[in-house]
């Protein structure tokens, strides 16, 4: 009689016990957690580099219109400001194909992808479930603008607009005013020659001369 009542408690022992750590679509779900931090350290890191590019990129324009201003490259004459219009807006459109558009589309992918590894994790296998949103996230290798959320696009754009503010101010200040810029006397610094240049007292004063 014992060892009927024994035998269920036997039973109970045999069966196979549940692992520990649960697992999501075969992937353990720390291993899901490891790679949504990877796609989130891939972002932090591009982002990174996006700043360290667009500073550096605004402050090569900067650069390049005070050497008119300083004496050191004179404008040449003729169609110069057309010229250098048209490069400008070269430079703006190899920035956007080559720089910003698979800069983004990258972050894009990785904020995606991290959310997906989050929804593996916290689902805890189940197949099906899994197999339908892998399909639906695997879709966004072919990124593009159309598929970026809202962030992406308004981030893209801003940036872009900035370049291209700096980049007509650049072409304004160099053909309209680096030419009536008079040669400073030394106590007098670059940004307060290009005010002076600027101001309307001075336009006003140089009628009254002429």
């Amino acid at each position: 009689m014992a060892k009927h009542h024994d035998q269920p408690a036997k039973q109970k022992d045999d069966e196979p016990k549940k692992p520990e750590t649960a697992e999501a679509g075969g992937v353990k779900v720390p291993e899901w957690i490891e790679l949504a931090k990877l796609a989130q350290l891939n972002f932090d890191g591009r982002r990174t580099l996006e700043w360290r590019l667009a500073f550096g990129f605004w402050t090569a324009i900067a650069a390049f219109t005070a050497a008119f201003f300083s004496g050191e490259v004179h404008r040449p004459s003729g169609d110069f400001g057309t010229y250098l219009w048209i490069s400008y807006v070269i430079i703006l459109g190899l920035t956007l194909v080559f720089w910003q558009l698979p800069l983004h589309d990258a972050h894009a992918g990785d904020r995606s992808w991290k959310h997906f590894y989050i929804e593996q994790a916290v689902m805890n296998g189940e197949p099906a479930q899994h197999a339908k949103m892998l399909k639906g996230y695997a879709e966004l290798v072919e990124r593009g603008w159309s598929k970026w959320q809202r962030r992406n696009k308004i981030w893209c754009a801003g940036q872009c607009l900035v370049s291209a503010l700096f980049l007509a101010m650049s072409w304004w200040l160099i053909t309209h005013v680096s030419q009536e810029v008079k040669k400073p006397p030394h106590s007098k610094s670059l940004v307060a020659r290009v005010i002076e240049a600027i101001s309307p007292d001075s336009h006003t004063e140089k009628a009254a001369d002429d």
